[in-house]
This record gives C-alpha cells, sequence and structure tokens, in this order.
C-alpha cells in the first residue's frame, strides 16, 4: 500500500479490504440478479461459500466463518417477491433518460397497484406498464426520466406498493452521469487510427486534429495519440520515430492507449473486449526499438482473489470518482493487466494483486491458508518521462469503448486534456526568471 500510495487513501489494510468487499458484493449481486431474471434458469450453486487458502475473497464468509457484505448482498437479492432492474446502459451522458426492464419474481396474486422511481424527494410514477410472464415471473419496460438525474453517481429507488398502499419490494439503480467533455485543445492533437476505432467521436465532438500520414514536423506544442498497439504497416515507422524525436526534444507528447509490451496473458485481453495483443516478435514498434521502454503487462482482474484497481485524485479521473477502487463507473474501461514494476515519474492509478495465469502449473505448490505468495503491484496509468517530453501510458480498456462509452470518451479528453497541462507547466517554467537566466547561461 505504501509503495502505491495507498496508504494516503485508506488509513489501514482492514479499511482497504473492507472498500474490496464492497465492490465484490456489488458484482455478485450483479451476476445473482441476472440468473434470477432469467426464467430458464432453475437453479445456481456459489463457488465459495467460504473462503480458503488460495479462494481469498470469493467466499461469502471468511476464514473465520464471519459474514461478508457480499453474503448479505445474496441473501436480500434471494428474498420473495422481488423486483430486478436493468438499464440498457449505466453510465449516461447530460440530458439522456435510459430505458430499463423490470423484471418481478414471486409475485404471485395481481401485478403491484403502483411502481414509483424516486431519487431524495422527487418521485416519478411509472404508469400504464405493459406486462407479460407468468403469474410468478412478469416482465415490463419502462424510463428513467432525465429530470432524476444530475451530474455524478445517481442511485435511483425503485418501489412496488401493493393495493393497501404498502411497499411489497423495492430495490436501487446505480447510473452514472458525466459532465459534457471539452471540445478544443491548446496543442495541436496528431492521431494515428489506423483502424478508426477513436476518429469517430472526435469527429463528432468537434475536437481538431490531424491525421499523422497528413502531419507535418513542426516546432510547436504537440499531443500525439496512438491508437493501436503497433503500426498496421512498416512504413508507418519513419513518422512514429518522427513523432518520438519531437517527444524527445520536448515540443510533444505522446499517448499510447495500448502500449507496446510483453503480455502475460495476450488471449485473455479479448475476454474484456480489449485487442488481442500482438506476439512481442512481431510487434514492429518494438522490434524496430522506436519505442523507448520495456514493458511487461501482467493480468490482473480478479479470480478467486481480490483484485482491485484504484483510480487516484488526479486531472485524468476529473468529473469521476477517484481516490477509490473502480467501481460501477468504471464498468467498462476497468483494466485487465497492469505494468508490473514499472518507475514512473507519475502513477494516477495502481492495482495490488497476486493473481498470475502463466504460473499455473506451480501454483499448486504455493497454496497456504495464508493466501497467495507472490503478491505484486502494477500500475494502469503511468506518465514517464522521455527526454524533455512526456509518454503517457494506459492499460485502461479505451480503445474499443470509447465509441459507446461515456466514461471512457471523458477519460479520453481528460488524457489529452492533461497533455495540454503538461504544455502549459513547461512554459510557466520556461518563464519563470530562475530559469530564464540559467537558459541565458
Amino acid at each position: 500500500m505504501a509503495a502505491c500510495e495507498f496508504d494516503k487513501i485508506y488509513d489501514d489494510v482492514d479499511s482497504f479490504c473492507r472498500a474490496s468487499q464492497a465492490v465484490q458484493a456489488r458484482g455478485n449481486l450483479r451476476q445473482l440478479e441476472a440468473l434470477l431474471s432469467n426464467k430458464d434458469v432453475s437453479g445456481y450453486c456459489i463457488h465459495a461459500f467460504t473462503d480458503g487458502d488460495w479462494i481469498l475473497g470469493a467466499g461469502l464468509i471468511d476464514h473465520w466463518q464471519r459474514p461478508k457484505l457480499v453474503y448479505h448482498a445474496i441473501a436480500e437479492a434471494n428474498k420473495m417477491p422481488s423486483i430486478l432492474c436493468f438499464p440498457e446502459r449505466r453510465n449516461l451522458r447530460e440530458g439522456d433518460s435510459v430505458k430499463f426492464d423490470i423484471v418481478l419474481r414471486g409475485q404471485n396474486e395481481k401485478i403491484p397497484a403502483q411502481i414509483e422511481l424516486s431519487k431524495g424527494e422527487v418521485v416519478f410514477k411509472l404508469n400504464e406498464l405493459k406486462w407479460s410472464g407468468e403469474s410468478n415471473f412478469q416482465q415490463s419496460q419502462a424510463y428513467i426520466p432525465s429530470t432524476l438525474l444530475e451530474t455524478g453517481l445517481n442511485t435511483i429507488s425503485i418501489r412496488a406498493y401493493n393495493h393497501q398502499g404498502e411497499v411489497e419490494c423495492k430495490n436501487t439503480i446505480e447510473l452514472f452521469l458525466t459532465p459534457k467533455p471539452f471540445t478544443s485543445l491548446d496543442s495541436d492533437l496528431v492521431v494515428y487510427d489506423p483502424d478508426g476505432d477513436i476518429t469517430p467521436f472526435l469527429d463528432q465532438s468537434g475536437l481538431a486534429y490531424t491525421a499523422l500520414c497528413d502531419w507535418t514536423k513542426v516546432d510547436q506544442a504537440s499531443t500525439f495519440l496512438f491508437v493501436p498497439e503497433d503500426v498496421s504497416s512498416k512504413s508507418d515507422l519513419v513518422a512514429i520515430e518522427t513523432a518520438m524525436h519531437c517527444v524527445q526534444c520536448g515540443t510533444a507528447n505522446i499517448l499510447f492507449l495500448e502500449a507496446p509490451a510483453e503480455h502475460g496473458s495476450p488471449q485473455m485481453l479479448e475476454e474484456y473486449e480489449a485487442s488481442r495483443a500482438p506476439a512481442i516478435e512481431s510487434n514492429q514498434l518494438l522490434q524496430s526499438g522506436i519505442f523507448p521502454f520495456k514493458l511487461l503487462a501482467r493480468p490482473s482482474f480478479s479470480f478467486w482473489e481480490s483484485s482491485m484497481h484504484i483510480a487516484k485524485q488526479h486531472p485524468i479521473f476529473n468529473g469521476l470518482p477517484s481516490n477509490c477502487m473502480m467501481d460501477e463507473p468504471y464498468h467498462e474501461v476497468a483494466p485487465a493487466e497492469s505494468f508490473y514494476e514499472l518507475e514512473a515519474e507519475e502513477a494516477p492509478a495502481q492495482t495490488i494483486t497476486w493473481f498470475r495465469p502463466e504460473d499455473i502449473e506451480t501454483k499448486a505448490q504455493k497454496r497456504t491458508y495464508l493466501g497467495g505468495e507472490d503478491l505484486w503491484h502494477g500500475t494502469d496509468i503511468a506518465i514517464k518521462a522521455h527526454g524533455e517530453g512526456n509518454v503517457i501510458l494506459s492499460t485502461l480498456i479505451l480503445r474499443r469503448k470509447v465509441a459507446h462509452d461515456p466514461v471512457a470518451q471523458l477519460l479520453l479528453s481528460n488524457l489529452l486534456r492533461y497533455s495540454d497541462s503538461l504544455h502549459a507547466q513547461k512554459a510557466s517554467e520556461a518563464m519563470r526568471p530562475e530559469t530564464a537566466a540559467n537558459t541565458a547561461q
């Protein structure tokens, strides 16, 4: 925790673990509600009911048979009757309303007399709902109006009332409303996006940019946005080498959305809707020596143990929850891997984890009731100096998500804006009297 500076966010290991429990409880609840809402599922089994050896976090109760938060979440979800809600999207933009599915379980009598949405003192009644299904399993659809939402985290309560005016069942819906991203940059933006993953969003948002193939080297502040992990054509290496030279000279910064690296589990990335990582031997950007760093990206997703990614308070996370674990709003973009033992000038997002798929053959020999032995911490976002400029590296799953997820769009905007601030900071330092005097000497 000290190495990651998490001790500035959490008072002790206990508070860190309890925050992790809250994320795990919500994740288990989401999965169970999805199962309970499917009429074709006749039952389910929990693995594991209790923690033990390397299953250090997956259990509903701990090693000493004490219930964890997930125990109570599972118990609440199993109550009958119940009302389950599934919004089409959990991350929204300002002005959005969102459609959601409603599932009533165990409602053996009539449908509810009234269903209400509320946030604080604001109440919205759902009228004229059309129901389908069996008597004890009914479904409908409705909208959460934009008038119930405000920028940031939103917890919407939903209550079903019987004909006596009593609350028969209730639940909550968690949504996040992103602020409007900015539409301009102070520095020039040059983009390498051969597959067109990011440029449609840039066009839609009105951000001016130049494609790398149309770029001409100029001596002014620039930000290079490099989208894929490798070049699509060997002929592109010349322009990228020139861009890296501008970074080294201090006139540019470069942002890699998928940093060239050796990957501990490259095929796993596809399961999280990220791009499958190319083999290190075939990565032209690495083999050419143009990319200046040697990076190892290890898997850092949750398995049977906790793997919490922490977003620190930093301009990259403006408008998003920070100094906390990447919970609900980050569900589309939270990393599946982290840079291992990476030294950087800044590390706005990091993780502590243990799971290593590459050790699967020897892991059984390391199993103890104290959990995993090879604990390690990694970096999810890093700012590294390269000559006079900066290289921004990320393992967040942004490339495939910017097209449709508002949080991914906000993060990309913040990353570009942060590069702007680094240019401004450098210009400000150059104007200081002592800097000017040293330059004159």
